[in-house]
């Protein structure tokens, strides 16, 4: 299993292997971006609180914590 484990190591050399693995990087990458813009967009749609700087800053610990869990 080690000696498979080695040959596609030494295939991620191989031009065609990383343009396929950068790709897919490129597109994870991007789905987690947008999904945490709009999960921030649907929080800052949502009142937690009357005070304008209550809401501010829950806003932002909200955004900053799905942030964290999609990381």
């Amino acid at each position: 299993m080690i000696k498979f484990a080695r040959l596609a190591f030494a295939q991620l050399n191989d031009p065609p292997v990383r343009r396929i693995l950068w790709f897919s990087i490129a597109i994870t990458v991007a789905s987690l971006v947008v999904l945490v813009l709009l999960a921030w967009e649907a929080l800052a749609w949502v009142t937690f609180f009357e005070d304008g700087t209550l809401e501010w800053l829950a806003d932002v610990v909200a955004g900053l914590g799905m942030t964290v869990l999609v990381i």
